[in-house]
């Protein structure tokens, strides 16, 4: 009988798959990722990312929320320093200016020129800085007005932004607009009106006159910010200031 053929070996094992090598992670520069979804990726957002370094509504990004503690610890100190320092220097001028009036109303200066100009010697010597003192108070309290109103931050400054023409012409300045009418002018008008009160208040009995003038300017301002009206707030500046 013929001998049964020989079984066929055994073929040889596949090689087994090596296991893909991971990949590893890449770090992506925040400033050049791609914008998230919701965002318009069209012309007008192209340059957003050279003022901000990652979009509105972030879980870092608490826009809009009132700081309550920020106003209450910072804010308000900063508001009474600075209206204590305008009520100092203005009741001191006006406390001089009385003890004149009163020396020219009872004609107890007759008769003694040389204490008459003695003491308005020394008004004028201790009022010398009224002016500054006054202005430095009354930029005080405009920009913690300022600071208080601007809960959004519309008032920023971008460095990298202000250098490039592009971004500044379509994104820099249409902010600065928004800042200048929407934050600074009514920090403006709220400031004006809160100065003319206290000295409508301060030289009530010194010179009457010139307090019904600063009352009505105070009460106009009351109302030019109760309509909320951009023209009202303007025309009322315009008219305080000249």
């Amino acid at each position: 009988a013929e001998a049964a053929p020989a079984e066929a070996a055994p073929a040889e094992a596949a090689p087994a798959e090596e296991a893909p090598a991971e990949e590893a992670p890449v770090v992506v520069d925040p400033l050049d990722e791609e914008y998230p979804e919701g965002w318009d990726d069209d012309y007008d957002n192209q340059e957003v990312r050279l003022w901000s370094d990652k979009p509105p509504g972030s879980d870092d990004d608490e826009a809009g929320d009132v700081e309550i503690m920020d106003i209450i610890m910072y804010d308000l100190p900063m508001f009474i320093f600075f209206m204590a320092l305008l009520l100092y220097i203005e009741v001191t001028a006006c406390l001089w200016r009385r003890g004149r009036d009163f020396l020219l109303a009872t004609a107890a200066w007759r008769g003694n020129d040389e204490a008459f100009k003695t003491q308005c010697a020394k008004e004028s010597q201790t009022m010398i800085y009224r002016p500054y003192i006054s202005w430095f108070a009354v930029i005080g309290l405009w920009l913690v007005v300022k600071d208080s109103i601007d809960v959004y931050g519309k008032c920023f400054f971008n460095f990298e932004c202000w250098g490039n023409l592009d971004c500044h012409a379509r994104i820099l300045l249409p902010a600065e607009a928004e800042c200048v009418f929407d934050i600074m002018l009514p920090a403006a008008v709220v400031t004006g009106v809160l100065i003319c009160g206290v000295l409508a208040a301060v030289w009530g009995f010194t010179r009457p006159w010139a307090s019904v003038v600063l009352i009505g300017t105070f009460f106009t301002g009351i109302f030019a910010i109760w309509t909320v009206s951009l023209f009202a707030c303007t025309l009322w500046v315009l008219c305080a200031v000249g």
